[in-house]
């Protein structure tokens, strides 16, 4: 299942059940979780001040009752959602 998170930045997380996506920035995490959350997908994104800006991320709970598909489906949908999200730079300067 790594290849399919190829792509996706896991920090430095690995084979632990709490697995982290970078977004590089809070407005980034905070639209990303509203949009994974809207599909359906439980996230909950981290952001500054709990962490420094550019170490702002989403956090998915890993558990052995989620099936290895629903885990793939999840990557890939984060991963088009992070691909095609949008943020107004201004507006994130703001923030």
């Amino acid at each position: 299942m790594t290849d399919v998170l190829v792509g996706l930045d896991v920090g430095g997380s690995q084979g632990a059940s709490i697995v982290p996506i970078m977004t590089g920035g809070s407005l980034r995490a905070a639209l990303a979780a509203m949009e994974l959350n809207r599909r359906g997908i439980n996230v909950q994104p981290i952001f500054h001040p709990a962490v420094p800006e550019r170490l702002a991320r989403l956090r998915f709970f890993i558990s052995a009752a989620h099936r290895p598909e629903a885990l793939v489906q999840a990557a890939q949908v984060t991963a088009d959602v992070l691909a095609n999200l949008t943020v107004d730079e201004a507006l994130a300067r703001a923030v």
